[in-house]
């Protein structure tokens, strides 16, 4: 009678498990095995499933972090740009702690430089090597003293330094939940700083050193303590034909690879390439083309999307027209001006879904891609984020929709 009750509660046990929305989350130790250590190991063990139990009860007390590039990186920083990205617009509006805030980039250094302490992403990260920094010749682009963004991507860190500075708070139990987002450039850097035309046997090197980045980084990770992954696809925008086909078969290999230790992959690339997604057109009975913007559930902001903002449509911030965010313009990329000034944004730039150097996502697209971020991890681990709702896009964008519901387009 024992033995079948013991085999009871083992199957009772096994459908639970797999019932589980948290069995997929690998960790480097079951939790009834941290009695197995001794001292502080045991009760460092015991504080992060106590601290990451309580993050599945509760995404308010989740620790929230990323490794990345660009889109990841706050926007208002080292990357620049006048813009919030998805990573901001979630702490802003959920309140997600992705650590404390830190404006100065001496006083942490590279590569986390400014932002929240736990957003380890850095503006022109590769998976891979060269970096930017490695691929260019600096000196002679730009014919003297670099100056503006040219000397961030000289001093670009390898993408070990990333997982190396989150491997101990995820130890510490103070992240949870992490997003990886990175490969795009090692793409970039491949195709326009070495002449790669995906069809050579270099192609086949950098794919596989690619996956082998990023799942180095989840096996660091999930060695260091109990942890939620969700990693993005790589991008394929900007790339020739060939190589469009090459991330897409990148892709299906990482995406293979990290199955197996239970992270998934979200493609935000396939919720922006189909436009029901993101705006529709009408036409109003004197002709003229309306382009409604999709935000949360609704239409009804009027943009131009295939349009990239202008450096022309940042006001100064005591301009009435200035609704924010702001950015420094002054030195750009290797050109040798010594003076800057602060222009902010108006209505008709946030309106855009890229910003002014037609490579970013826009403050209202970035949070369309939080609330895919939010879908990923609430479908996957069971947390309860709330979605954004377009009033609260529009208001980290600065604007009311009174002012944006008849804005035509240009």
């Amino acid at each position: 009678m024992e033995r079948v009750r013991r085999f009871s509660l083992m199957c009772m046990a096994a459908v639970l498990a797999l019932a589980s929305p948290f069995s997929g989350v690998r960790a480097h130790d079951d939790e009834g095995q941290c009695r197995h250590r001794y001292g502080r190991g045991r009760e460092t063990c015991e504080e992060q499933y106590r601290r990451f139990h309580a993050c599945q009860r509760n995404y308010r007390r989740c620790g929230f972090s990323t490794l990345g590039d660009s889109m990841t990186d706050e926007y208002q920083g080292s990357v620049n740009i006048a813009g919030y990205n998805w990573v901001e617009q979630l702490v802003m509006l959920r309140r997600l702690d992705f650590g404390r805030y830190e404006e100065d980039p001496a006083i942490r250094g590279e590569p986390r430089d400014t932002g929240y302490a736990h957003n380890w992403a850095r503006w022109g990260a590769s998976a891979t090597e060269p970096t930017y920094a490695e691929a260019y010749p600096w000196a002679q682009i730009c014919g003297g003293p670099c100056t503006g963004k040219s000397l961030l991507l000289q001093t670009i860190p390898h993408f070990s330094l990333q997982v190396d500075g989150l491997v101990p708070e995820v130890a510490a139990g103070r992240v949870q939940v992490v997003s990886i987002a990175i490969g795009y450039n090692d793409f970039a850097i491949y195709q326009n700083a070495l002449g790669g035309n995906f069809l050579d046997d270099r192609f086949d090197s950098l794919s596989e050193s690619i996956i082998e980045r990023i799942v180095g980084a989840v096996d660091a990770l999930q060695a260091a303590g109990p942890v939620m992954i969700v990693a993005w696809q790589i991008p394929s925008s900007g790339f020739i034909p060939a190589g469009v086909e090459g991330i897409a078969r990148t892709n299906a290999s990482l995406a293979a690879a990290l199955s197996t230790r239970s992270v998934p992959m979200f493609d935000l690339w396939a919720f922006f390439s189909d436009p029901s997604n993101v705006y529709r057109t009408s036409t109003l009975p004197d002709g003229t083309t309306v382009v409604d913007l999709m935000l949360g559930d609704e239409y009804g902001v009027r943009v131009v999307p295939w349009v990239a903002a202008s450096i022309s449509e940042l006001v100064d911030p005591d301009d009435p027209r200035a609704i924010g965010p702001c950015r420094v313009v002054g030195p750009e990329w290797w050109d040798p001006v010594t003076t800057s000034a602060l222009k902010c944004a108006t209505l008709e730039y946030e309106l855009h879904p890229l910003m002014d150097d037609n490579q970013h996502q826009g403050t209202l697209d970035c949070g369309m891609a939080a609330n895919e971020v939010i879908k990923a991890l609430n479908s996957t681990f069971a947390l309860t984020i709330p979605p954004l709702s377009s009033e609260e896009m529009l208001e980290v964008a600065g604007i009311s929709r009174g002012e944006c519901e008849h804005h035509g387009p240009r």
